[in-house]
């Protein structure tokens, strides 16, 4: 009688299977979003394999010849050398060609989709992690659910379709937190992590306790706002959030230039043109 080879194996440890130019281009949309011109998130790879026993990382190189220059050979070589050379990775190349303006793949997908299988037939493991926003992996998704695995999905935010969200066990969306969270210690020496908190007004109130008033305004779903400055730190501090008037946000940052992006980007919060430093 057939048995769900997680039924079968329990004890099978979890892998990671990542789309490498999937990643790439979130890494880039991120940065153009949520950080200032000349900063890009640098990936800590070790924080994004976190406790997967193996990690499975899928790209192309730039084809030799017409299709690209030597110097963009050497760098996408570099850059998987890089994490092929990371404890747990392992990586998986095909070529790149170009189709009049943009890059396409050619044998990564396959591969992927060989791999994810082939290792779970064999009771590799027993769950997964797929890092893609590709609507093309979602036959493969369900048949890894069907197969009784537990599939976790990392996609881009904006960017996948509802239907390859749906077929996974569960769905993690790409934000800047996710970013935060595997970004390298360099990175965040350079670039702060900014920090926030949803907090009930009933609540300990400690975080609004009184700084350096810089601004005040009222904005739409948030109530009375402030801007204050703390020991070399900004914070903007609401007296409600948007639907619901009994929490209110506090968010601090290093720069207001940051804050700025920050706050629109993450809350829809517009920090006002007058407001500088």
């Amino acid at each position: 009688m057939f048995q769900p080879v997680s039924e079968s194996l329990p004890n099978r440890p979890a892998y990671m299977f990542v789309d490498g130019a999937c990643l790439q281009e979130m890494i880039q949309a991120a940065s153009e979003r949520y950080l200032e011109p000349g900063f890009v998130f640098e990936i800590d790879y070790r924080a994004l394999r976190g406790t997967h026993a193996k990690v499975y990382y899928y790209d192309a190189i730039p084809r030799s010849g017409a299709d690209a220059s030597d110097e963009q050979i050497e760098a996408k070589a570099q850059e998987l050398g890089l994490i092929g050379r990371q404890d747990g990775y392992h990586v998986r190349s095909g070529e790149a060609v170009r189709r009049k303006k943009a890059w396409t793949q050619k044998m990564v997908d396959v591969q992927l989709a060989v791999d994810m299988m082939s290792l779970a037939a064999r009771g590799m493991y027993s769950s997964a992690t797929l890092i893609t926003g590709d609507l093309d992996f979602k036959p493969l998704v369900d048949a890894l659910v069907d197969l009784g695995l537990d599939i976790t999905l990392i996609y881009p935010a904006g960017h996948t379709n509802n239907d390859l969200i749906a077929a996974a066990d569960r769905a993690v969306e790409a934000n800047v937190d996710w970013f935060f969270a595997c970004a390298t210690q360099r990175f965040l020496k350079a670039y702060p992590s900014p920090q926030y908190q949803f907090n009930h007004r009933a609540t300990d109130m400690r975080p609004a306790a009184p700084g350096e008033l810089v601004h005040a305004w009222q904005a739409d779903g948030w109530g009375e706002c402030r801007l204050l400055s703390r020991d070399g730190l900004y914070e903007v501090i609401t007296s409600e959030i948007p639907e619901d008037p009994h929490h209110f946000l506090w968010t601090r940052f290093d720069r207001i230039a940051r804050g700025r992006l920050w706050t629109l980007a993450r809350f829809g919060l517009v920090l006002p043109e007058e407001v500088t430093g």
